[in-house]
């Protein structure tokens, strides 16, 4: 995971890869590929390949799925 300061923020962002992301929440790297692919999850795009995922708006938009809680 990638941290970065936003010092005029005063907040941390926290980034991480597509795996790391399906780790932290025990599915599959396809299956964060389909949450972003239908817009379910924010990404930012560094180039052609490379794709960051802010963890907090991430985990904040997927409250909106989550069943029996």
């Amino acid at each position: 995971m990638i941290v970065v300061k936003k010092a005029a923020f005063k907040q941390e962002l926290v980034y991480a890869t597509r795996k790391e992301y399906a780790d932290r929440h025990r599915v599959s790297i396809r299956t964060v590929d389909n949450w972003i692919k239908a817009g379910a999850i924010p990404y930012r795009r560094y180039g052609r390949k490379c794709i960051r995922i802010v963890v907090a708006q991430a985990d904040k938009a997927l409250e909106h799925f989550n069943v029996g809680v």
